[in-house]
Order: C-alpha cells, then sequence, then structure tokens
C-alpha cells in the first residue's frame, strides 16, 4: 500500500474513533439530562397525581360516599399525560383502581419495594418509570402505583444517534475529500522527487528536483538531493573523462609501441636475411639500439608515471638547488653542444625540501624537451630560486590551441612529426609538481619560445 494512502486511511480512522467516540459521549450526556428531567417529571406528576386521589377521597368521604376511593380515581385518571398509567390499592393489598391495559400491566409486578422510590422497567411494550407512594387519607391507607412512559427520551435518543451517524459519515467523506487534496499537493514534491530521481536511475544524469518549499523537510531533502545529483553528475563526468583519456592512452601507447617495433623488426629481418657490408650491418645495429633505447626509456617513463599515479608520498628532505641544477644540466651538456645550443644555468642560493630524485627528473625532462624545441644558435636557461625552478628556451614554441593539452600522457602537438620524447615528459613533470605541492605554469607562443616555470607553494 502506498505511503499515500496509508496516511489517508489512518486519518480518517483516527477521525472517525475520535469523532464516534466524542459523539457517543456527547449523545450519552444528552441522553442522561433528558432521562433525568423525564425522571423528575414524573416524580412531580405522580406527587401532583397523589395529592389528587388525597383530596378526592377525602372529598368523597366526608359526603359518605362509600365508592369514595374508587370514583376519585377515576376521576383522577382523566386528567393524565399521555402515556402514563395507575393502580390504587387499598391497606388490605386490594386492586381499588387500575387503568394498566394488557402491555403494561407487567409494570404492577416490578414495582420498588418501598414507598417513595422507583425503578426502570423494560418491557416489550417499551421502558417505564415504575413509581410507588402512599396515599394516607381518612378513610384509611392506600398505596399509588404510578408508571410513565419513557420511550419519548430513548427514542430521542435514537433519532440523535442516526443524526450523528449521518453527520459523522458526511464529516468523514468532506475530511476525506480535503485531505485527499491537501496530501495530493503535499506528495507532489514527493511525486517530482522520485521522478527526478528515476530519470537519474535511467542515465539522465542533469535530471533535478524542483524545489516547491524550501523551508519544510521535503524542500529540504530536495535541495540534498539536488546537492547529491550534482556531485553525481561530477562525478560520472570525471569517470567518463577518466575512460577516455585511459582510451586515448592505450590507443597511444600502441601507436608509439608500434613505430619502434616495426623498425626494430624491419632491421632484424634485414640482418637475418641479407650479408650486409660492415657498413650498412653497423647502421642497422645502431638502428636496433637506438629504437631499443627509446622503448626502454618510454617503458621506465610509464613505470615511473604509474607509480606517481598510485599517490606514493615522495620523501621530503633539504636539498641544495644549486647542486640540483647542475646535476641536471651536466647530463644534457654534450647533447647540447651535438645541436649547437647554449645551455646556461643560473642558480642563486637556495635549499628546497623535496624528494631529490624526483625533482631531478623533472628537470631533466624539461631540458630534454626544451632541447629538441631548439635550433642551432639558440639558448636553453635553467634556472632556481628559492620560491620556482624555471626551463626557458628560444624554440619553436607551442601553439595557443595545443596549450591545454600539452601535459596529458602521449599528446604532441604535431601529429605527423616523430615523437622521440613519447608525449609522457610533461606528465611526469606535472605529476611530481603536484606531488610536491608545487604548480606547474606554461608561458608559450609560436616564434617566441617556452618557459616552464614549477612554482613552491608549500614551506
Amino acid at each position: 500500500m502506498k505511503l499515500f494512502t496509508r496516511i489517508l486511511l489512518l486519518t480518517l480512522s483516527l477521525a472517525l474513533v475520535f469523532g464516534a467516540a466524542l459523539s457517543a459521549l456527547t449523545l450519552r450526556r444528552a441522553f442522561l439530562d433528558n432521562l433525568s428531567r423525564e425522571l423528575e417529571r414524573g416524580v412531580q406528576n405522580s406527587g401532583a397525581l397523589a395529592a389528587s386521589l388525597l383530596s378526592g377521597i377525602n372529598a368523597y368521604a366526608a359526603l359518605r360516599d362509600g365508592d369514595a376511593a374508587p370514583r376519585a380515581a377515576r376521576i383522577s385518571a382523566q386528567y393524565l399525560e399521555p402515556g402514563a398509567h395507575f393502580a390504587l390499592v387499598d391497606a388490605q393489598g386490594v386492586l381499588v383502581f387500575d387503568n394498566f391495559d394488557g402491555q403494561t400491566a407487567g409494570v404492577m409486578d416490578r414495582m420498588p419495594e418501598a414507598a417513595g422510590q422507583y425503578r426502570l422497567v423494560r418491557l416489550p411494550g417499551g421502558t417505564f418509570q415504575a413509581l410507588k407512594r402512599d396515599v394516607l387519607t381518612l378513610q384509611g391507607d392506600y398505596r399509588l402505583l404510578y408508571a410513565q412512559r419513557l420511550d419519548r427520551v430513548y427514542r430521542q435518543m435514537e433519532e440523535q444517534t442516526r443524526g450523528a451517524v449521518l453527520l459523522l459519515v458526511l464529516l468523514c467523506l468532506a475530511l476525506g475529500a480535503l485531505l485527499f487534496a491537501g496530501l495530493k499537493a503535499s506528495f507532489r514534491p514527493l511525486r517530482l522527487l522520485g521522478k527526478a530521481a528515476g530519470d537519474i536511475a535511467r542515465g539522465d544524469f542533469s535530471a533535478r528536483a524542483p524545489v516547491i518549499r524550501p523551508e519544510d523537510e521535503v524542500g529540504r531533502l530536495a535541495l540534498r538531493f539536488n546537492d547529491m545529483a550534482q556531485a553525481t553528475q561530477a562525478h560520472v563526468a570525471r569517470l567518463t573523462e577518466q575512460d577516455q583519456a585511459q582510451k586515448r592512452f592505450i590507443a597511444d601507447m600502441a601507436h608509439e609501441l608500434k613505430t619502434p617495433l616495426t623498425s626494430i623488426i624491419g632491421y632484424a629481418d634485414l640482418l637475418r636475411r641479407h650479408e650486409l657490408d660492415e657498413e650498412r650491418r653497423a647502421r642497422a645495429l645502431d638502428a636496433i639500439a637506438r629504437q631499443g633505447e627509446r622503448l626502454e626509456r618510454m617503458g621506465f617513463k610509464l613505470l615511473y608515471l604509474a607509480r606517481l599515479e598510485g599517490g606514493q608520498a615522495p620523501a621530503l628532505l633539504d636539498c641544495d638547488a644549486g647542486e640540483l641544477l647542475e646535476e641536471a644540466a651536466l647530463a644534457f651538456r654534450g647533447l647540447a653542444e651535438e645541436q649547437g645550443v647554449s645551455l646556461l644555468a643560473d642558480a642563486q642560493p637556495a635549499r628546497w625540501r623535496c624528494d631529490r630524485d624526483l625533482m631531478l627528473a623533472l628537470a631533466q625532462n624539461l631540458l630534454s624537451n626544451a632541447l629538441k624545441a631548439s635550433a642551432p644558435g639558440q639558448r636553453v636557461t635553467l634556472r632556481a630560486r628559492q620560491a620556482f625552478l624555471e626551463v626557458e628556451d628560444e624554440g619553436e614554441g607551442i601553439p595557443p590551441e595545443h596549450l591545454p593539452h600539452v601535459r596529458e600522457a602521449f599528446y604532441t602537438a604535431d601529429r605527423s612529426r616523430s615523437r622521440q620524447g613519447a608525449g609522457l615528459g610533461l606528465a611526469l613533470c606535472e605529476r611530481i609538481a603536484l606531488l610536491h605541492g608545487a604548480r606547474m605554469d606554461i608561458d608559450s607562443a609560436p616564434g617566441r619560445g617556452t618557459r616552464v616555470r614549477v612554482t613552491f607553494t608549500g614551506p
């Protein structure tokens, strides 16, 4: 059963129970009040009848009428209210007079024991108030047996009960209609919330629940749901982006491995199938060695990047920035001389708290990229300050549309060229900088070179 139906039925049931209980109490109170008034009236009427009989019997006895009691009773009976009956019994228990009929005669057998008392008597013909009174006259003592119908009181109670039941039913129907309309309006935000949840379950992560009344519980729930949906959408977007990046990574990796492997296999097959002279044989072996070294470098970089991506915390120690800079430059001076590029190291006294091996790898990767982009006669400058490490070249620069992507693994600005760096250097540098709490900024433009600065934001 739906929550809407349960609340509706529960509310109507409670309203019906409380309404019935309140109606029952009200009806009982009204019935008891009416019955009390009717019984009091019966007592007064019986008293008036007893006084009338007393006066009549005494008057007829003074006239020496031997039939004084029956005569007085017959006269008094003419003035009885509708539904009233009485009998007159003398001191010896002889019935002097009665006007009870066949339906009411049983009341005389169920009169109270003592005079001056009354009781309620229920017979198939109705409910009666039975009273007994003494009538003490000059002619002798008599006993008055008085009965008064109470059907009017019970009939009025039945009519009031039927009216109350009808009114309670109408009120419940009206309350049900109002509750249905009110609950439907109150549950509308929940229905909309459920619809939004269903849309998200079906893959529409942009679905949001409308916040109709933000101050109530449902409104606050809708706000929390929208926050959750926003976080879920962002998380799914990140996962999608990571999935696409992984697919690109695998595709690029396959492409990168294909080129050197094809070259190695080709030269190896050439050596196996043909007898070459020493010069051609040396060139083939040299090509195989170079492509093998390229694969080795690529493998080391991939393993290094995987280790960094795994979140392994670096071992931070104090190191001399000048010594680190000189070691990084020393590894590339021979290559710079072969290319005709000037390699300058500019280090001021500074000490960095870093992982020395990682920082050395960062500096060497930046230097390697700078030398590849430089032409003979140009300069590559490596700078070290307390707050940053910087590598600047005068090479061809990077077009603006490629700048947002150069930190991605395997990305190169010109895919038609040989990708000797395998597109992994800047990805490594970016990750190393992040592990040190540093920020890596790249400033470049075609024709004016590239400057990469790693700024230390921590202590």
